[in-house]
């Protein structure tokens, strides 16, 4: 019985450091690190929009979340949520996307739109690295 104590012991040890910290909670913040917020203006956001729906399969199909902008060393950098239909013809669910606006309101070019776990950590970590947030809700 000591023996089954002590193998369930050192499991649970073994174990417990595989569980990931919450992964959003250094991205909380509103502020860039190096830079400014910037308002999502009509233009700006149909830039955005755009963009999005240039790569996506079904583009009149695109749900738009929630979009964070700011401007860091010059250029502006997007983070955000869209759900758009698959091949499938079904709706993924939303997913976040990032990328950056080629001039202060032109076109608005796609860095990555990902739909798995990993894809949301890479966002995240791809936002954070130029001091921008992923919203934590999609909507």
């Amino acid at each position: 019985m000591a023996r089954v104590f002590q193998a369930s012991l050192l499991l649970s040890f073994v174990l417990s450091g595989c569980v990931a910290p919450d992964a959003g909670a250094v991205y909380r913040h509103s502020e860039p690190k190096n830079g400014k917020l910037v308002p999502l203006t009509p233009e700006i956001s149909k830039s955005i929009h755009s963009g999005i729906k240039n790569v996506l399969k079904y583009p009149d199909s695109a749900k738009f979340g929630n979009i964070v902008a700011g401007e860091v060393g010059g250029k502006i950098v997007v983070c955000g949520w869209v759900n758009a239909r698959n091949s499938f013809g079904g709706y993924t669910g939303m997913q976040p996307f990032t990328g950056h606006m080629r001039n202060q309101t032109s076109e608005f070019i796609v860095s990555a739109i990902h739909d798995t776990d990993i894809g949301l950590d890479w966002v995240r970590k791809d936002c954070f690295k130029e001091g921008i947030y992923l919203p934590d809700s999609p909507a």
